[in-house]
């Protein structure tokens, strides 16, 4: 039993080990907190995508502190009902009981909130289950008590933060915010954890050139999707030109990645009917599953390739970007030691904010190259914007939901006593 615990804890302490120097999750929480931070400093100037962006990050924390005390119950008992299967106790009970019996874990029972109304245990019934509790033989790992503490500290900071950069939001661009209002919601981006990989079999034979489609139309296609293409509109509307659009085979970079968010936003809006009416004979029995399969192989040999070529700077956008959707959408394998290790590179480590060391140390030729390859690609990011430090509201939004992803997957999926990261 004391073993269990402690490979569960060991999770916490180096993760990210395998190819060049590992990465401690210490210093993925240092780099996510400096990011909240500039966060908090700058809210009023981000835009949507960068609100967005934080919210997922206070999405995936959340979800790392519920798991955290259920796991370490069950390490510790052997599953819930081990104690006696014929009494039942709400799960608070359980996170009570558990913060009593382990002091160092009590600086994380004490930023939780207090048992409901109405849960709150008697000292009787609180005497009684702790004299059925087994023995303990361990202690909660210190440093382990101490990283889940700092995520809890972040959330409460994100909490406020969203609330107000939402509200601020609201007041400078209203018709924009209406029609996106729904995916600022941290819990919006649940999306059910089953892991997969991508596949080289899948890609394509080439990209084309220029985009598939513009960010206006792809707005438009998600607006349909969420319902809010009008006041209390129908969700999940589809239309024949938008399915079209974002099953089209050969896209690149942006318009890829706005592919795979279409199907992922559907899943998450429950629409079921992004294929019907399908009429292309070989692809009538495929699903939306095989759908994000390909898009995700295709968004991985883009990000070989960036990283083949030494990761120009126009590419570090796109190339957090499809982590950060890969990622949620189950594919692990974009959860790479030393792509982490390179996105934590490119933080800015005096504002906390990507994007802003690239403006100031290239060139003027170099800034000129850039803009010719988003005119090529034809891919204009409306609302983004270089803050007035130089810092990209965007980058920082993407790489701060990848850098969440990293932390998701490593401390609760990975089994890393059985799989080397890869």
């Amino acid at each position: 039993m004391r073993s269990h615990l402690l490979l569960l804890l060991s999770c916490a302490l180096v993760l990210f080990h395998g190819e060049g120097q590992p990465v401690e999750v210490s210093e993925l929480l240092r780099a996510l907190d400096k990011a909240v931070g500039f966060f908090q400093r700058e809210f009023r100037q981000i835009n949507l995508d960068g609100v967005v962006g934080f919210g997922i990050l206070n999405g995936k924390c959340s979800v790392r502190i519920d798991g955290f005390l259920s796991r370490a119950l069950n390490a510790e008992w052997g599953g819930l009902g081990s104690v006696n299967p014929n009494v039942s106790f709400p799960t608070q009970w359980f996170y009570h009981l558990f913060c009593i019996r382990n002091c160092q874990v009590r600086q994380i029972c004490r930023s939780f909130p207090n048992l409901s109304p109405g849960l709150a245990p008697s000292t009787a019934e609180l005497g009684e289950a702790l004299r059925r509790w087994p023995p303990a033989d361990h202690s909660m790992d210190a440093n382990s008590a101490g990283h889940v503490s700092k995520v809890r500290k972040m959330m409460q900071r994100l909490d406020g933060t969203l609330q107000q950069a939402s509200y601020t939001l609201q007041e400078s661009d209203p018709s924009y915010f209406r029609e996106f209002e729904p995916i600022l919601d941290s819990g919006f981006w649940s999306l059910p954890k089953m892991w997969n990989t991508t596949s080289p079999r899948l890609v394509y034979p080439a990209f084309q050139e220029v985009a598939c489609f513009s960010e206006q139309l792809s707005d438009k296609c998600i607006a349909l999707l969420l319902g809010t293409w009008k006041d209390n509109g129908t969700p999940c509307i589809v239309t024949n030109s938008c399915r079209n659009l974002m099953t089209r085979f050969g896209c690149a970079d942006y318009s890829l990645s706005h592919q795979l968010l279409y199907f992922m936003i559907g899943q998450m809006k429950g629409c079921s009917n992004i294929l019907q009416g399908e009429r292309r004979g070989s692809r009538i029995n495929m699903t939306g599953r095989e759908y994000e399969r390909i898009f995700c192989s295709n968004m991985m040999k883009r990000n070989v390739a960036f990283e083949n070529s030494g990761f120009p700077v126009e590419t570090h956008d796109i190339f957090m970007e499809n982590i950060m959707l890969c990622g949620m959408a189950g594919y692990s394998d974009f959860y790479k030691s030393s792509w982490l290790r390179q996105i934590l590179a490119w933080q800015d480590t005096e504002e906390g904010c990507f994007g802003r060391h690239e403006g100031l140390a290239k060139s003027r030729m170099q800034e000129r190259k850039v803009l010719e390859i988003m005119e090529l690609h034809k891919r204009v990011k409306r609302r983004e914007k270089t803050l007035h430090d130089g810092c990209s509201s965007h980058m920082t939004a993407v790489a701060v939901s990848a850098l969440g992803g990293y932390l998701d997957y490593y401390q609760t999926e990975q089994d890393v006593t059985k799989r080397p990261l890869a």
